[in-house]
């Protein structure tokens, strides 16, 4: 059981560690969008092996749909986190003023 949750939060971890990554080039607003078309094309992914009789790719699909969401979040959290770090760099900053 430990192990198990040692994997899960390693898990959690990477993926917000993944937004901070693509957070450094990109901004939060596009992994917010990333993530809304990944769910899109999960639940599309979904309905049609459901009507073509697909059951166990309609499972994986299903799974995915359901955690898309949550892993975007926290991708979009992280990408988010590293937007902040970023324009909090006195290097980084694109006001030239300064």
């Amino acid at each position: 059981m430990k192990k198990a949750v040692g994997v899960s939060l390693a898990l959690w971890a990477g993926t917000f560690l993944t937004g901070v990554g693509i957070g450094i080039f990109a901004r939060a607003r596009y992994v917010a969008v990333l993530t809304a078309v990944l769910e899109v094309a999960a639940i599309a992914a979904l309905v049609i092996c459901e009507g073509t009789g697909h059951s166990n790719m309609a499972m994986l699909s299903g799974l995915a749909a359901m955690a898309v969401p949550f892993l975007g979040a926290l991708a979009t959290c992280g990408a988010f986190a590293a937007s902040l770090l970023r324009r909090a760099l006195p290097w980084y900053s694109r006001n030239d003023s300064l």
